[in-house]
């Protein structure tokens, strides 16, 4: 981002809040520079952190749906059959267990949702930061 940008985007920034900002003073443009890299660093950070939280959620969530599987199929074996997620009398998973699995399942669904958008949102902040910046001071009301 040239001088020339970055003033244009401070000056819409500074009309946003009702501020006349002097952009000739030596100390302003700096100031500038460092707060905007703050905010680029801030937004990156913000989505890995995101990217790292919802992943787990997402493979949590499978690996519960999984054990429950294996565990009803151990217990049709006849290993563990009086467990809460067996039911005796129709031989086969309970309804809790196939409620909490299919949650499980739907929740890791989103979850890789999420994910995804936030990968294409940490793309974009890494690639064109400038576009990113403008359509969050845009985004100011």
């Amino acid at each position: 981002m040239n001088s020339e940008e970055m003033i244009k985007v401070l000056e819409y920034l500074g009309d946003k809040f009702g501020m006349v900002v002097d952009w000739t003073n030596k100390n302003a443009l700096p100031y500038a520079k460092d707060l905007i890299s703050r905010i680029i660093s801030y937004k990156i950070t913000i989505n890995i952190i995101g990217i790292f939280i919802w992943s787990i959620l997402c493979v949590a969530g499978i690996l519960y749906a999984l054990k429950i599987r294996n565990l009803c199929k151990a217990a049709k074996n006849g290993e563990n059959t009086g467990a809460w997620y067996y039911d005796k009398h129709c031989e086969c998973c309970s309804d809790v267990a196939m409620i909490t699995s299919c949650l499980s399942i739907l929740f890791s669904i989103l979850f890789a949702i999420i994910t995804v958008c936030l990968i294409i949102n940490l793309i974009q902040w890494c690639v064109v930061p400038e576009l990113q910046l403008w359509e969050l001071i845009k985004g100011i009301n």
